[in-house]
């Protein structure tokens, strides 16, 4: 029995060095699969890190949460390609940045004869975003279809005060016509929990 049990401790035994001998050969003969593994393994180290360093997505579609409210606009045209907008022209307009239900600030601007078809904005920190906006004119005496693209670059410099620049591609009958860049300077002159209906 002991000479059995001596016998059988012997052939564990070898079995055991037979493995070691294998996995020793095969790291000897393919040095290169240990080299694929310890790179494989810093690649998901990597990825790993990549992965904790992301950033939660903000909303898209949504102005600084600061700018909400009614705010008067004073925009000044810089240079223009168009003789029908002269540089040094002056407009007046207003602008509201309203709340939405899912937690969003958009924008409702109120210039006569001009109606805001399509617009998007993005926010980028708590006071700066840009806005890109369609507009059609649809005032008195209007010599063809006008269009304008806008987009615009917002700084809130003041609880009260913000500035934008801007350029505007004009289109009559959706045919390219030129461009202008404007600069404008917003004061705040109410707050407001809803849009403004006019």
């Amino acid at each position: 029995m002991k000479a059995q049990a001596d016998t059988q401790r012997i052939s564990y035994k070898a079995a055991i060095s037979a493995v070691f001998a294998y996995a020793l050969a095969m790291l000897v003969a393919y040095p290169a699969f240990a080299v694929v593994l310890s790179g494989h393994l810093e690649e998901v180290q990597d990825t790993s890190a990549k992965v904790e360093s992301i950033k939660p997505i903000k909303p898209r579609n949504t102005f600084p949460l600061s700018f909400k409210g009614q705010w008067q606009v004073q925009t000044k045209v810089l240079n223009s390609q168009i003789s029908s907008v002269q540089a040094g022209q002056v407009i007046t307009s207003e602008v509201t940045f309203y709340p939405t239900a899912d937690g969003r600030i958009l924008a409702k601007w109120h210039q006569p004869g001009w109606v805001e078809t399509q617009s998007s904005a993005m926010s980028f920190n708590g006071n700066a975003a840009t806005a890109d906006r369609t507009t059609y004119y649809f005032g008195d005496n209007a010599q063809g279809s006008w269009a304008a693209r806008a987009r615009d670059e917002f700084t809130q410099i003041a609880n009260n005060s913000i500035t934008a620049k801007s350029y505007v591609d004009q289109y009559i009958d959706g045919n390219y016509v030129g461009r202008y860049r404007t600069e404008s300077v917003m004061t705040k002159i109410g707050d407001t929990n809803e849009i403004a209906r006019r």
